[in-house]
């Protein structure tokens, strides 16, 4: 991982010597490197979308943050209100494709099978010559946090186009990660959906739930966006007569 380095931790500043943290916060140009943006859901971090800058995307909303620093290995962020943004005299805009290329730069992205994933957590390897009848994959970050954010980096999905060899589906896994699934036309994305929709109620924590839908990339139109049941099931008709 790119390490960003600071003299200063601005958590410790926050309560120690707030003064000097504020004038911190006040200067752009020190505070330039450190915004970041995260992918969440609109319904469950409305407040955040509400106080201050943020990008619509079809998962959900991209939101302003600022790193902190470290403490005991845990990131330690604060979110940019309107008012700071404001302060830094800098158009919304700007502060938001400075934060996401500066996430690019300091959390690049993974892009791991998720069979080796799986085997992986389990304390197991998968034989040299091992191949997924249905491969499917993960795309987050190094630290595996906030990783869904790597959907909006720049081609990442033209690129996964290019290396998963068809057009795909994207299940919003969680705010950390997202899942690839190559479209194989016996594939049912309403099912998909299902499961997608089943797991954010059982398995993934309320604040980590990114979206209830399923989303496609196809090389003809270039871009993500919400997988239509409808049309897919039109299709699906249309081919049965």
């Amino acid at each position: 991982m790119t390490e960003q380095k600071h003299e200063i931790e601005l958590w410790e500043l926050a309560d120690s010597e707030p003064e000097k943290f504020m004038k911190i916060l006040g200067d752009y140009r020190q505070m330039e490197d450190r915004l970041r943006c995260r992918l969440v859901s609109h319904e469950t971090n409305f407040n955040y979308v509400t106080a201050g800058p943020y990008v619509k995307h079809p998962m959900g909303d991209a939101v302003l943050f600022f790193d902190a620093g470290k403490s005991d290995d845990v990131r330690i962020e604060y979110h940019v209100s309107y008012e700071w943004a404001q302060k830094w005299g800098r158009s919304e805009q700007e502060l938001m494709q400075t934060a996401l290329k500066n996430t690019e730069k300091y959390e690049p992205s993974t892009f791991r099978n998720l069979d080796e994933v799986l085997a992986s957590l389990a304390g197991k390897k998968l034989p040299e010559n091992y191949q997924s009848e249905i491969p499917m994959y993960l795309l987050s970050n190094e630290e595996q946090t906030y990783g869904a954010i790597a959907v909006m980096y720049p081609e990442m999905l033209k690129k996964i186009r290019n290396q998963v060899g068809m057009d795909y589906y994207i299940l919003p896994t969680s705010v950390h990660e997202v899942t690839i699934q190559p479209k194989y036309p016996f594939l049912d994305p309403a099912k998909i959906q299902e499961t997608v929709q089943r797991d954010n109620r059982e398995s993934i924590r309320e604040e980590d739930v990114l979206s209830d839908h399923l989303f496609e990339y196809t090389e003809a139109k270039g871009r993500l966006e919400r997988c239509s049941m409808t049309e897919k099931e039109q299709i699906r008709n249309g081919e049965a007569r």
